[in-house]
């Protein structure tokens, strides 16, 4: 519970910080600082907090990433260090702090606000959770970020890339001939909303739909959230895997 405390509260903290950004807004949510740049030739995508950028948001903006590389752009990002791998292997380059200072255009999420209000190169900050977004967000970021930079748009593929990376981890005990349900039930995004109402909803239905299907259940999570959690659930067959 502490650390949801000080993280929600810094969740709040930033969302006064992005109401300052409204009187910079240059479409429904995307809002430019610092412009100074007439001619972008080098981008940085930059979300290197998982406070703030969780596994799964790295999703969405490799498409973005794809487009601007194709179009000519030189392209650097900074990922939380555990999605590195995820880009290097697509043979994306990955930036540093020190990189913030040396780029025609930084792109972000509006939560960075905070760690960018002190830096003098141009940045373009994207809302994804706007309410305004009125296209799947892969195809809304690209379009928008496409018409400030003047590139077309006509032809893009808007599906993240696969990356096939071996990791570490055992998993010789998957079968082959067999179907499975991955189940994860810790949240840090939106945790101020979610109790053990939620809780209970999201278990009753993976055990619904186990009983359904027959699948068998993999519980994933970090050690953490293993060392936090004292439920049982009965209907998961195999062990929680360790995802980061």
């Amino acid at each position: 519970m502490k650390v949801n405390f000080f993280y929600n509260l810094k969740k709040i903290f930033n969302k006064l910080e992005v109401f300052k950004l409204r009187r910079h807004a240059i479409d429904s949510n995307l809002f430019l600082l610092n412009k100074k740049c007439n001619q972008v030739k080098s981008i940085l995508l930059y979300f290197p907090d998982y406070e703030m950028m969780h596994f799964g948001d790295h999703l969405f903006f490799e498409p973005l990433a794809r487009h601007l590389r194709s179009n000519g752009y030189k392209l650097i990002i900074s990922p939380i260090n555990a999605m590195e791998f995820y880009f290097q292997d697509l043979g994306y380059r990955i930036g540093s702090d020190s990189s913030l200072e040396n780029i025609d255009l930084i792109i972000t999420k509006v939560e960075f606000i905070g760690a960018l209000k002190k830096i003098e190169s141009q940045i373009l900050f994207i809302d994804t959770a706007s309410s305004k977004i009125k296209l799947p967000l892969c195809n809304d970021m690209i379009e928008k970020v496409s018409e400030f930079l003047g590139v077309q748009y006509v032809d893009y593929n808007p599906v993240p890339s696969y990356s096939y990376v071996v990791n570490e981890g055992n998993l010789s005990f998957l079968g082959e001939n067999n179907n499975y349900i991955i189940f994860n039930n810790y949240i840090d995004s939106g945790s101020i909303r979610s109790g053990s109402t939620h809780q209970n909803s999201i278990i009753d239905f993976v055990r619904n739909l186990k009983d359904r299907t027959g699948f068998k259940v993999v519980h994933t999570g970090s050690n953490n959230d293993k060392n936090h959690d004292s439920r049982v659930y009965d209907f998961v067959i195999l062990p929680k895997i360790n995802t980061q």
